[in-house]
């Protein structure tokens, strides 16, 4: 029987490959499947990491945010130079 891992950012799409290896560490064989749905994970090392991978995501998704202010703040910065460069 295969185990149904968790993964927040498990893909509907069936045709897109997630990786090989599960949040969990567990790589996955030819049977191995995800899901972003809590309810349907029938791992129990994913069951156990449920907070700590949720925590992972939440802070990868805020250091992403973080770089995209960041990279926005700069491209504004360079575009208010080039302006009063040209006056």
């Amino acid at each position: 029987m295969s185990k149904t891992h968790y993964n927040p950012y498990a893909s509907t799409n069936s045709e897109e490959d997630g990786g090989e290896q599960a949040m969990c560490g567990t790589y996955f064989s030819e049977d191995g499947n995800e899901t972003n749905d809590k309810e349907s994970v029938t791992c129990k090392k994913c069951l156990n990491k449920l907070e700590k991978i949720d925590k992972w995501k939440d802070e990868t998704e805020e250091h992403i945010l973080n770089d995209m202010e960041s990279f926005v703040s700069f491209c504004n910065e360079n575009i208010k130079t080039q302006e009063n460069e040209s006056i």
